[in-house]
């Protein structure tokens, strides 16, 4: 339960940017990566850190083992 003065504008990862969106998003989606309390990346459906291309562009991620969706179905890559 969250209570606050004002209303979430989205809860749309792709285009929420005001406070209260984020707290919503953060108690509805699971992100590959997140932030320590020293604001340093941290692995979360990500097994680990991404490995990156020789050139930098390019990233790629390990999924953590065991993940599913709330219907039970697993994560895959394609998600």
């Amino acid at each position: 339960v969250v209570h606050h003065e004002d209303d979430a504008r989205s809860f749309d990862p792709a285009i929420a940017y005001d406070e209260i969106s984020g707290m919503g998003i953060k108690l509805l989606f699971e992100t590959l990566l997140d932030y320590d309390h020293d604001l340093a990346f941290v692995p979360r459906l990500a097994a680990s850190m991404p490995e990156r291309s020789e050139d930098g562009r390019t990233f790629t991620f390990h999924l953590r083992r065991g993940v599913r969706f709330h219907n039970g179905r697993a994560l895959e890559a394609e998600d």
